[in-house]
């Protein structure tokens, strides 16, 4: 590489593929070319702040600003976000210049990873992919699955996900598919989900484990009687 590399003109000669004869490209050409042979499923985010694989204290914050906000105001435009703060830039180039998240017919604002785009308008089919991705290990099962199969899978080829992405698209993710589940750490079950505990999960994923509940219509019917019988009757739900 470096007796073919010219570190003035910033090219590489290679010999082409066919025949005889050589090609001038340039470095990054070359690296981007291969990379995206070997990661055709990385997302297109165009996000300097929190597309990359170590982050700021500052915009770990903002992170977790976004996380709070899928958490508690899921349904509401910008998630609430308003200014020009940190968490507002990476929510915007995440998940509204890409319309994941966007304005349903009942005047709603819900993530839709049906019809991704990048930032120039073009098919997002690397996001869609992560997600697709996320949801098949979120699959209901018995057994508890961990997190570090999460980042493993996510992190390798084809996908080649930004690890300091990894939390937004697991929670949006997480949201969007209404999924019933518990989280564990170390074994101990945790009770509230918060992003606190998805950033104490992210520094050491292998200690956490995940179990998606099966929501099928025996699980519903079963949620239904336990109401009946164990719920007070003169218990004032929406109390008045």
């Amino acid at each position: 590489l470096r007796s073919s590399f010219s570190a003035e003109s910033g090219e590489l000669v290679e010999k082409k593929p066919s025949g005889p004869g050589t090609r001038r490209r340039r470095l990054d050409e070359i690296v981007s070319s291969r990379l995206s042979k070997r990661y055709p499923r990385t997302p297109r985010i165009n996000c300097e702040l929190i597309n990359r694989e170590s982050i700021s204290p500052n915009i770990r914050n903002a992170r977790k600003k976004v996380i709070r906000g899928m958490f508690e105001r899921y349904g509401q435009e910008m998630l609430g976000f308003s200014g020009h703060g940190p968490e507002v830039t990476i929510f915007r180039c995440l998940f509204m210049a890409t319309r994941a998240y966007t304005l349903q017919p009942d005047l709603t604002w819900k993530f839709d990873f049906d019809n991704l785009s990048d930032c120039a308008g073009g098919e997002n089919k690397g996001f869609a992919a992560v997600i697709q991705k996320i949801h098949g290990l979120c699959a209901p099962s018995k057994k508890d699955r961990s997190f570090q199969e999460f980042y493993d899978e996510l992190t390798a080829a084809p996908y080649g996900v930004c690890r300091e992405l990894i939390p937004l698209f697991l929670v949006a993710t997480f949201v969007e598919g209404e999924y019933s589940y518990s989280l564990y750490e170390d074994g101990r079950f945790i009770p509230t989900v918060n992003s606190d505990v998805i950033e104490k999960m992210h520094a050491g994923p292998s200690r956490f484990t995940i179990r998606v509940l099966d929501q099928n219509e025996d699980y519903a019917a079963f949620l239904q009687i336990y109401e009946e019988h164990f719920t007070p009757k003169d218990y004032d739900v929406a109390g008045e």
